[in-house]
């Protein structure tokens, strides 16, 4: 996936990034989380979702246990500094629900010991009110689906 505004051209760090959702997409879990950190740490804002910082692990389950982790990512714009990628984009259902969000991640990477890129932090802006709504639909959905 390239960013719309990169046409292509993106830099490695942000094709790293960019590497991340695709495994998502394609929910391959253990591709995705390989491009993180054991030491990661994921949070979600606004704090008004009341979402404590996560490790690796927890992130992981968080996304096994997600109601609605059949998703697509429609990347909108990836923005970049040194060790740093900020991407906006949009989180949209695969399984025919009404799940379609809007979120920017601000990813801090680094490198381990062997000297290989590794995502370190990852900040996940959503609009609460967006989120909480969209969340208990699809989980109703799914209840009645699987009736």
């Amino acid at each position: 996936m390239a960013s719309p505004s990169g046409q292509g051209l993106d830099t490695p760090q942000v094709q790293f990034v960019l590497k991340f959702f695709d495994h998502l997409s394609a929910r391959n879990l253990g591709a995705a989380f390989s491009l993180l950190s054991e030491t990661l740490v994921y949070e979600m804002w606004p704090a008004s979702l009341a979402h404590s910082p996560r490790t690796k692990s927890e992130y992981k389950a968080l996304l096994d246990t997600n109601p609605d982790r059949d998703v697509k990512f429609e990347i909108l714009e990836t923005i970049e500094s040194p060790g740093k990628v900020v991407v906006t984009l949009i989180i949209v259902s695969l399984t025919g629900g009404r799940y379609s969000k809007e979120s920017c991640y601000i990813f801090t990477l680094g490198f381990d010991r062997n000297g290989s890129r590794t995502i370190l932090h990852i900040k996940e802006i959503v609009d609460s009110k967006a989120a909480t709504d969209i969340h208990r639909e699809e989980r109703e959905r799914l209840l009645e689906q699987n009736a």
